[in-house]
Order: structure tokens, then C-alpha cells, then sequence
């Protein structure tokens, strides 16, 4: 009893220390429980930056634009969500499972190559993602890298057949030995360094993992205190920290610590090699653009246009429209990387719902397109479309039945400029003729800017000494100017004003919005809140699901691309009332080499619906000022799903989620739940309605099963709870589709790799590289002191 005191006394000892650790291993957010190590999310950009360099030219991965920061971030994210899943051994290439990570890793090539010749750039840069977190675990937790080292290799050389189709690993025998215990596995670096025996490659194995299960003591382990595979002196609860993965820069999680650096920098070199061997060396440089987020693969936003305008045009005209679907899909839609523009009426709440979470993962706008005279006839809203338009940062776009079809057309190809830099949006309520003034700051970083406006008769535009500003096309010849019933759009572009406070007057018609917006290097790439989520050791700060929560703190995270010298968020409402300053969200000094990242603890949530801006001043000394799109709306309910947001669904497959529901409004409610998805994957939801006291909690199951001939693609999930008395909560997740698995035949097979040859491999390819036979650019990925020094 007393050794078992003394162990767990020191074992709080650590876990105290660890309070005060630096950062995690699926994300770069500091947490609690953790050492600073070099991430997933930090590796995936390191690799993907050169790349840009190679396909995009020098300068796109020190000055990316908006999309293309955007799409590194969906790649990354989607690598850190693989650590939700730790039941499946393989995708961590854990426990010798190189038969099924070889597996995994040819499949989610092709289909991200699928999927990027689709154009489902979401599918394509979440698969691409999470095969990239199975490659880069290959070297921390397996011992190809301490093999490597032993052979005396001056260059970090990634194992040449990872992932690559045709290609097979086969492990070491389950009675081969390939650990010997610790010495000392609880004192930290001692004992450990050593305990590999050179029987050939190997993998550590991790409790909880029932496919991969340890067979006996002399296996190595994954190790770390929390890894249940090496129990410590036969205690059913405490565990040896014994084992050989190099995740981080804790030796009480990652036994080999002294390799974590060589490891993080070898993952680098082999995503690397991955991305470019197994997926973009199968597609088009248009194909590459779109998968990266680059303007070079978004000249084709207007390909389906005159499909879509024909269905438009069929529903503006009343003599020739037909009544559109119930149903979102069918209704006349484009729906594009940057924009949605919508033309639809009697469409189920359900489905506009659906649109508008589909549309907030895009972080772009819906444009609502209606015929002005129906509705002034009828009173009719269109069941809510208006007011989505409103809350994601679009117009209601009223076209008449008579109204010239080219220039409809050509108002909204001049809202659809891709990349621009949110600067204001806002919107009210209002009477016809009522003026209402609004002031913002213009930069130097802004290169155009783009007014754009529903429900206004006309608008002026003044200057900080209070004059007007010219804004007649023909006295300034680089302003174009475009109206359409009472939306008008103006485009300022080449001589954009001087910097200086602004002010915008709108003399109104009636409701009306305003979005001011332009092309600059200053733009706030994302801000969303968080929670830790993962395997202890292996947290990091994930997403929450659907809206923070009224009335509580949250963690949060944001990302600034650009040069400014300060600057603070803050949150308003929509007619740009200010509610708090988030002063709280401070810059991250230790991430600054991917642009200026923040993170912190956010103010109370507020009631109602609000956005987020950020404010300061830029690296000239001028004040400058940028928003996300889209309206926030605070929720008296938690949503929990993230075996959702992980899943990979399989054609033919039933895959049944469990979501937890939290009543935080205070009062008891019933609460009406749905769910509803793109491809009418969704086939059952195990409650319609669930009651709950408040401060109770939950569960109810998501039912999905795709299409025996599903194709490779993603499928937006979008589950609602909706209170009587309190503020519901929707929460939307992507999910892929991919077909069913197939094993791979033996006669498809041209390379075989034994884990007893590993040595030899390697004793090859470093005599091959010292004879220039090998082509390698190790030098391109360098740490230094923890710290990215350069490409």
C-alpha cells in the first residue's frame, strides 16, 4: 500500500507540473496537460508551404491569400480530428498495424484525387488531412527513424513507400521480440533510450485499441504515463511511462523524447513527399489551385452560371415559373466556393437551415434573388430566405419581371469577387427615406473596395474632413457603379481613397443591409471558439459544435494574416452596436511564424446574435478594421458530436453517431430535434423530441447510411435542437462518403516491404543519396531551438 502511495503522490506531482505545459500534439493551441512539441497542424503547413512555392511561385507561402490560408487550415483541422479516433490503431499506424496503415493510406490518395476531380474541394482537403496524420505518426510512432539514425544517415530520408499504390508493408511475427522494459520508466529520461532490440521495424502499441492488442511484455509500447499497454508493478490503474513514441517534448508522454524534433522534421519531408507522389502528380494544375484554395482554379466560378440563370430567369418571369421544390436542392441554386446565390420560394425550413450551415463553412455570403413585385403584393418573406441573406453578410436581390436580364447578371458577378477583406457589414431595420450614417476605416493594405447594398435608394460617401467623395463614375473613371431595384452595388478599384475615418450614408427604402469590403494582404482569416478535446497527452483545442453558449466564457481562436502593429477583438451587433472588447484574446508570440495566430479565454457570451470584428492599427500607423461574415448566435443549449465530424461514412455502410444535449437556459424545456444532410445520408434520428431539466443532459443517436453506389464526396450534416422556452442550437458537421473498402489482392502488388529488411532498405537509399541518385531537399524543413527557422 505504500509503494502505492508514493507513485501516485509522484504521479500528481507531474500531472501539477503539467498545468503549466506549453502545447499539444493534434493542434497548436496551449493547453492544460501537455508539453510544447511540434504539432500535426504545424507540420501539415510547414509542408504544404513549399509546395505552394513549387506550383504557385516564391512569395504564395509568405503572402498566401485568403482562400489559400483558409484551405491549409481545413487540411490541418482535419488532421487533428483523426486523434478523436483512438479505438482504430491503424490510422496511428499503432501496435505493428502496417498492413492496414498502408491500406488506409493508398485509399485516402485516390480518393482525395476522386474528389479533387469532382471539384469537392472539402471532401478533397479532408481526406487529404487526415492521411497526412497517419504519415506523419508512421515516424513518431514507429523506430524508422531511430534505424535510420543507427545506420548513421547524415540526411533524414523518409521511407520511399509509404502510401504509394502497389506497395505493401508486412510486420514482424507476433512472437518476435521488439522491446525490452525500461530501466526506469518513471524517471524521466533514463532507461527508455535503449529499449529497442534490432529485431526490425516496429510500432508501438496503445491501450484501448482492441484490433491491435499487446501480445506479449516484450512488444514495445507507445508509452507515456496514460498508456494502458504496460501496466507498472501489476496496478490496475497506474502505467509505466515506458515505450517509444516521440510525439512530444514530455518524457512522461513520449519515452523518446530526445527524437522528437528529428521525428516532427522527418514527418514534414514525407507528408511532403506524399502529397506530391501520391496525390497532386495525378492532377491538374487548375486541380492543385482549387485543392490549395489558389485564384488560379477559381476562374471557373461562372461555368454553370447561364445553367443556373435560365432557372432564375424561369422563376422572375411569373408566366413561365414553375412552383420550385419543398426541398432545398431543387431549388434554382449556385453554389460556388465564394457565393450562394439563391432564387427560391416555398422551401422547408429545414433546408434553408441546411444552406445557411453549409454556407457559414464556406465563410461566404448567400444573395437572395426574388422578384420585387411578389412580394410587395404578398407580404411574403419567402419562409426566412431574407433574413439568412441578412445573417450570413448577403442582400436580398430584387429583380423585377420586366427587369433587363444582362444587367441582373451582371450585378451579381460584381458581388462575386472572390477573397475580399470583410471591412464592415451591417443591416437594420428601417422606414423609407430614413438615413442612417455608419464610419469605418480605410487603409492602405485595401487595393479596391467593394460597396454593396439592399434595401437602399442611394447612398454618399464622405471623407474624414467631412467633404463628399466623388463617387460618379464618369468624373473618376476607376469607380463602376451597378443598381438593380434598390440594391445597389459600387467597385472603387486602382485609386482606392487615402487612409482616414470614413463615413457611409444610406438613405433608405425600407430593411437594409450593407456589406464594405476590398483586396488587401490584412484580413482576418477565422475566429471560432473552442474546447480541449483527445487522448490525455494528446489534446488539443478543437471546434465546438454549432453556437457558444449564452451567458459562458469560451475558450477561442483566430488567425490575422498581415503586417499590423496592434489590435483587438470585439464583438457588436449587426447594426454595429458594440457589446465587448475581447481583450482577453492575445496574440500567440509562439506561433507567429504562420502569420499572427491569438488565442485566450473570450468575455461572457451575450444573448443575442453578434459578430466579430477586429480592430487596429497596421504596420503604417493607420487604423484598420475586418469582420467575419457571418452572424453568431449564442444558444441555452450544448451540442456534443464529434465522432460526427470524424466519421468517414462507407457506401452501403450504417453508421449510427451518439449527440449529447445539454439544457443550459435554466428553466426545464422539450426541445424538438432534426437532422437533415446534403445526400440523404441521414436515415434516422432515434428521438424527435427530448425534455430536459435544466442543467440535464442528453443523448439521443444519428442514424446514416450512404448509398450503396455513393461516389466520393462530402456531405454536409446539419442537426438541430430546438427549445419551446430557450434559444435552441444547430451544430453542422462534413462528413466523406468514400466507397466500400477493397482489399488489396497480392497480384496488384510490385513492391513488398519486410519489416526484418527495413535496415537494408534504408542502408540503400542513404548509399544512394551520398551517390546522387537520390533526390532529396531535407534541408528545406528546419528546426531550430523548437522554433521553424525557414524553408
Amino acid at each position: 500500500m505504500r509503494g502505492f502511495t508514493v507513485v501516485a503522490l509522484h504521479l500528481l506531482f507531474y500531472l501539477a507540473i503539467l498545468q503549466h505545459a506549453s502545447s499539444f500534439i493534434p493542434t497548436d493551441t496551449k493547453a492544460a496537460f501537455g508539453f510544447f512539441g511540434i504539432s500535426h497542424e504545424t507540420q501539415t503547413k510547414n509542408a504544404i508551404k513549399v509546395i505552394w512555392e513549387g506550383y504557385f511561385g516564391k512569395g504564395s507561402a509568405t503572402i498566401p491569400s485568403a482562400a489559400m490560408t483558409r484551405a491549409l487550415k481545413e487540411i490541418a483541422g482535419a488532421n487533428a480530428f483523426v486523434d478523436e479516433d483512438q479505438i482504430n490503431g491503424e490510422l496511428h499506424f499503432d501496435g505493428e498495424s502496417f498492413i492496414l496503415g498502408q491500406q488506409r493510406l493508398i485509399d485516402l490518395g485516390n480518393w482525395t484525387v476522386q474528389a479533387v476531380r469532382r471539384n469537392d474541394s472539402i471532401a478533397a482537403r479532408k481526406l487529404l488531412g487526415q492521411a497526412l496524420h497517419t504519415v506523419q505518426d508512421f515516424y513518431s510512432h514507429s523506430n524508422y527513424l531511430e534505424m535510420l539514425l543507427s545506420t548513421g544517415a547524415k540526411k533524414l530520408v523518409p521511407h520511399p513507400g509509404l502510401g504509394v499504390e502497389g506497395t505493401m508493408f508486412y510486420p514482424l511475427g507476433p512472437t518476435v521480440n521488439t522491446c525490452n522494459p525500461c530501466e526506469n520508466a518513471l524517471q524521466c529520461g533514463e532507461g527508455c533510450e535503449k529499449n529497442l532490440l534490432p529485431a526490425g521495424l516496429t510500432s508501438g502499441y496503445y491501450g484501448g485499441e482492441p484490433a491491435f492488442k499487446k501480445p506479449t511484455k516484450y512488444k514495445c509500447s507507445h508509452g507515456g504515463l496514460l498508456d494502458t499497454s504496460s501496466l507498472l508493478f501489476g496496478s490496475p490503474v497506474l502505467y509505466a511511462g515506458q515505450g517509444i513514441n516521440k510525439d512530444s517534448k514530455s518524457c512522461k508522454f513520449s519515452p523518446h523524447v530526445d527524437y522528437h524534433e528529428q521525428a516532427a522534421n522527418l514527418a514534414i519531408i514525407a507528408s511532403r513527399q506524399y502529397i506530391i507522389g501520391v496525390v497532386t502528380s495525378k492532377i491538374t494544375m487548375n486541380q492543385r489551385a482549387l485543392l490549395f484554395g489558389n485564384d488560379l482554379g477559381l476562374n471557373s466560378l461562372w461555368n454553370d452560371y447561364p445553367q443556373w440563370w435560365d432557372l432564375v430567369d424561369d422563376f422572375i418571369r411569373l408566366h413561365k415559373r414553375e412552383d420550385p421544390s419543398v426541398f432545398y436542392r431543387r431549388a434554382p441554386m449556385l453554389h460556388n466556393a465564394w457565393h450562394t446565390f439563391v432564387a427560391a420560394k416555398n422551401v422547408h425550413e429545414h433546408g434553408i437551415a441546411l444552406v445557411r450551415a453549409m454556407t457559414r463553412d464556406k465563410l461566404h455570403p448567400i444573395q437572395f434573388v426574388k422578384r420585387d413585385a411578389e412580394e410587395n403584393a404578398t407580404g411574403t418573406d419567402y419562409l426566412g430566405w431574407s433574413e439568412v441573406a441578412a445573417e450570413t453578410g448577403g442582400h436580398v436581390i430584387k429583380v423585377s419581371e420586366d427587369e433587363d436580364i444582362e444587367k441582373a447578371a451582371d450585378f451579381l458577378k460584381m458581388l462575386s469577387n472572390p477573397d475580399l477583406a470583410e471591412v464592415l457589414s451591417v443591416g437594420g431595420a428601417a422606414q423609407k427615406d430614413d438615413v442612417v450614417n455608419y464610419t469605418f476605416p480605410i487603409d492602405s493594405t485595401l487595393e479596391s473596395l467593394l460597396f454593396s447594398t439592399s434595401g437602399v435608394s442611394s447612398f454618399e460617401l464622405f471623407s474624414p474632413d467631412g467633404s463628399r467623395y466623388p463617387l460618379d463614375p464618369s468624373m473618376n473613371k476607376n469607380i463602376r457603379v451597378r443598381e438593380l431595384s434598390d440594391n445597389i452595388a459600387l467597385n472603387i478599384s486602382i485609386l482606392v481613397p487615402p487612409a482616414g475615418t470614413y463615413t457611409v450614408s444610406l438613405k433608405c427604402s425600407g430593411d437594409y443591409t450593407l456589406s464594405i469590403s476590398g483586396k488587401s494582404d490584412l484580413f482576418l482569416v477565422g475566429f471560432r471558439f473552442t474546447e480541449m478535446r483527445g487522448r490525455p497527452g494528446h489534446e488539443g483545442a478543437f471546434p465546438i459544435f454549432g453556437s457558444p453558449v449564452t451567458g459562458q466564457s469560451s475558450l477561442a481562436e483566430a488567425w490575422m494574416h498581415g503586417n499590423f502593429s496592434k489590435g483587438a477583438f470585439e464583438f457588436r451587433a449587426k447594426q454595429n452596436k458594440f457589446i465587448a472588447e475581447q481583450s482577453s484574446i492575445k496574440i500567440d508570440s509562439e506561433l507567429s511564424h504562420h502569420g499572427t495566430r491569438f488565442e485566450g479565454q473570450s468575455s461572457s457570451i451575450p444573448a443575442d446574435d453578434f459578430m466579430v470584428y477586429m480592430k487596429g492599427v497596421n504596420d503604417q500607423g493607420e487604423e484598420f478594421q475586418r469582420a467575419l461574415l457571418h452572424m453568431i448566435s449564442p444558444s441555452h443549449v450544448k451540442l456534443d458530436l464529434p465522432k460526427a465530424e470524424a466519421a468517414m461514412l462507407e457506401a452501403g455502410k450504417t453508421v449510427t453517431i451518439p449527440v449529447t444535449v445539454v439544457n443550459t437556459g435554466g428553466v426545464d424545456d422539450s426541445f424538438e430535434i432534426f437532422a437533415v444532410d446534403e445526400k440523404d445520408v441521414v436515415t434516422d434520428v432515434s428521438k424527435d423530441k427530448i425534455n430536459l431539466k435544466a442543467g440535464e443532459t442528453g443523448t439521443f443517436d444519428l442514424t446514416m447510411e450512404p448509398a450503396q453506389d455513393a461516389v466520393v464526396g462530402s456531405n454536409h450534416i446539419l442537426v438541430s435542437v430546438k427549445g419551446t422556452k430557450t434559444r435552441g442550437n444547430k451544430a453542422v458537421v462534413r462528413a466523406v462518403i468514400h466507397p466500400p473498402r477493397r482489399e488489396i489482392l497480392e497480384s496488384e502488388i510490385t513492391q513488398r516491404y519486410y519489416a526484418n529488411e527495413t535496415e537494408q532498405l534504408i542502408k540503400d537509399m542513404i548509399a544512394k543519396e551520398e551517390q546522387g541518385k537520390l533526390r532529396l531537399r531535407s534541408e528545406d524543413f528546419i528546426w531550430r531551438d523548437g522554433a521553424f527557422a525557414g524553408y
